[in-house]
């Protein structure tokens, strides 16, 4: 049983440590995605052109940001192979960015699976060879608080994105 936590944790560490080595080749572009973002070590994005917009009608996402936190030691109520991250989005219906954390714990591969808090839903992140990351919705998630948007699933054109590294930097 020792082994296999140690493999869990081992594999866990390599997945956020390829996170980390994507985000250090990152472009620079700021953004201010929530309070946790003061916390954020490794960060990915993605924004849309108009141009992709108009041919993808049902998408409502224009912009998804996914930072890797790190609170140290305050880590209440998470297991050792876990890690926590918060993803934001801004949407066709303006509003700013809706965000949500999500403890993320090791998949298959090089995978997380990855829960938002209150119930938001389910996602997955994957490594890429290219150095970008696969954010996949697992069914509906629901961003913000009450009231948020929900994206994905049935719902919208919003279940699968390519991120791309970026700089974590707080937003002006």
């Amino acid at each position: 049983m020792t082994n296999s936590k140690n493999t869990i944790k081992a594999a866990a560490a390599l997945l956020i440590a390829g996170f980390a080595a994507s985000a250090a080749q990152a472009s620079t572009m700021s953004y201010d995605i929530g309070p946790e973002m003061g916390d954020a070590d490794t960060c990915f994005v993605r924004q849309y052109s108009a141009q992709h917009l108009r041919a993808n009608p049902a998408q409502r996402v224009t912009r998804i940001a996914l930072a890797a936190i790190d609170r140290g030691a305050n880590r209440p109520n998470m297991a050792a192979n876990q890690s926590e991250f918060l993803i934001a989005i801004q949407t066709r219906a303006g509003g700013g960015w809706h965000s949500r954390l999500a403890v993320c714990s090791f998949g298959r591969g090089d995978s997380m699976n990855c829960g938002l808090e209150s119930d938001g839903g389910q996602f997955t992140i994957q490594n890429r060879p290219d150095g970008n990351i696969l954010l996949r919705a697992q069914g509906e998630l629901r961003m913000g608080s009450e009231g948020g948007p929900e994206i994905g699933g049935s719902i919208s054109d919003d279940n699968a994105f390519v991120l791309t590294p970026a700089a974590c930097e707080r937003g002006r």
